[in-house]
């Protein structure tokens, strides 16, 4: 028969100090590792998007910009009403082309808007709200009595852009940053000569991940050269 101070000391003990600090250490090591490893996926998540959000308002700013221009039109006498004027411009340090010409690609929101018809395209470059980087808009007037401007509403095509740009070519392929149909050193050339025949277009989207490698989209098209007045 065990005594009754043989029976105290074999009873369970508690656990000590170090038993504990060695627990506590271990579990700070696997949630460490189980919060690097959830963060490195959210990481790669949040890139995807904004590649995947980069690359579809590139396609639709792209084929919106290449419609309009390929439907673009032109006369004998160019004016304000009818004009191909592209102008190279800086928005905080950003490049921000604009550019306007008249094309038949008016675009119908209503069933009152007759589609038929030219109609003024102005595509222009805002600082976006948040500020540090571009929002491209295009602007749609199928009257051609009226000059339109960056301060009147346009359809917001894509934003989060560090670059807009457009360069322009001539018949002899050489390029330009900008292009004015009714400049002075056109008078003596032909409507053909007064339009540029390639236009390229070049956006880059920032990259939030990588800044210093932001998301670059360019396509060039080439404009109708034999449409007649």
């Amino acid at each position: 028969m065990q005594s009754p101070g043989h029976r105290f000391f074999d009873r369970p003990q508690g656990f000590t100090l170090l038993e504990i600090l060695l627990a506590i250490f271990i579990f700070s090591i696997v949630i460490s590792a189980l919060y690097g490893s959830y963060a490195a996926t959210f990481r790669v998540i949040d890139t995807v998007e904004q590649q995947a959000t980069a690359y579809r308002q590139a396609r639709i700013a792209m084929a919106r910009i290449t419609e309009d221009l390929e439907s673009s039109y032109y006369s004998e006498q160019v004016t304000d009403k009818e004009p191909f004027v592209g102008s190279e411009g800086e928005v905080q340090g950003m490049r921000a082309d604009t550019l306007r010409f008249v094309s038949k690609a008016h675009l119908v929101f209503s069933d009152e808007e007759l589609a038929a018809g030219k109609a003024q395209i102005f595509y222009d470059v805002q600082e976006d709200e948040t500020g540090g980087v571009l929002a491209l808009y295009r602007h749609d007037i199928p009257e051609l009595t009226t000059v339109p401007n960056e301060e009147s509403d346009g359809l917001l095509l894509c934003d989060n852009l560090l670059e807009v740009s457009f360069s322009y070519f001539d018949s002899a392929g050489n390029e330009q940053s900008s292009w004015d149909a009714a400049d002075s050193g056109f008078e003596e050339k032909t409507a053909r000569e007064r339009i540029p025949q390639m236009v390229a277009i070049r956006l880059r989207f920032k990259n939030a991940s990588k800044p210093e490698e932001p998301y670059t989209f360019m396509t060039s098209t080439v404009l109708p050269i034999s449409r007649k007045s």
